[in-house]
């Protein structure tokens, strides 16, 4: 497996432990390494020990505020040009403007659409670190659009399912691009088992290393439905 050195960083500062839960598990399920504080004056100890590549900001924080830390932050040259994501429930035009004048990039307002999160964040890293962020992925005969979500082999495009897309995608971020390579190369993946899932050799294995496990929640509330969450997450809609 990839060392987690390779992957871009986020730090999801929230107070709300299922929230926490809810977005570390998405995020990393996308590739990102992903760090977690609950309290402001513990994230800005944290921020000047080391910068990650982006910055998940609630704006209710004990300790110190999510706005007065993207404050200190804007102030500070390390941390100037820091992707900050601003989550509240603060809905109003004006506060919503307070918070992007303070100096966040963008904001987004509880509860909200996991998959809308996950395509800002992607947005926002193309815009500030686009040397790592690539939208279509190349490794041998293999193309892989992560934006269209389609794969293609040889110039042919394959026909893969949501969960299948996954597969090839978590394998390319998390595991590296050896192993993405290894699509064409049996014996570089982890058991080979994304090798022989493409050649047809025998069907994919949701127990595989590689694999990445994926319930679709029922819940009612707005943050969960129809999207993966992990089994010891469970949210009320008025959590």
């Amino acid at each position: 497996m990839a060392d987690s050195s390779t992957k871009l960083r986020i730090l999801v500062v929230e107070d709300e432990e299922p929230l926490t839960l809810l977005l570390q598990y998405n995020l990393e399920a996308e590739g990102y390494a992903v760090e977690t504080v609950a309290r402001g004056d513990e994230a800005d100890i944290r921020l000047r020990e080391a910068v990650p590549d982006l910055l998940l900001l609630d704006w209710m924080l004990p300790g110190v505020s999510g706005i007065e830390l993207c404050r200190r932050l804007r102030t500070r040259t390390e941390t100037a040009q820091l992707p900050i994501i601003m989550l509240t429930a603060r809905g109003e035009e004006s506060e919503r403007l307070r918070g992007l004048e303070t100096g966040a990039d963008d904001y987004i307002v509880k509860p909200f659409s996991v998959p809308e999160l996950l395509a800002r964040v992607r947005a926002l890293l193309r815009r500030a670190k686009p040397e790592r962020v690539a939208a279509v992925l190349t490794a041998g005969d293999i193309e892989l659009d992560r934006e269209r979500r389609r794969v293609f082999r040889n110039g042919q495009e394959i026909s893969l399912g949501p969960t299948e897309f996954r597969l090839p995608r978590s394998c390319s971020t998390a595991c590296g691009a050896a192993t993405f390579i290894s699509m064409s190369a049996p014996s570089t993946c982890m058991s080979g088992v994304c090798a022989r899932r493409w050649s047809g050799a025998t069907p994919l294995s949701r127990s595989a290393p590689c694999a990445v496990p994926a319930t679709r929640s029922t819940s009612a509330s707005p943050r969960l439905k129809g999207w993966p969450v992990p089994s010891n997450i469970s949210l009320s809609p008025s959590s």
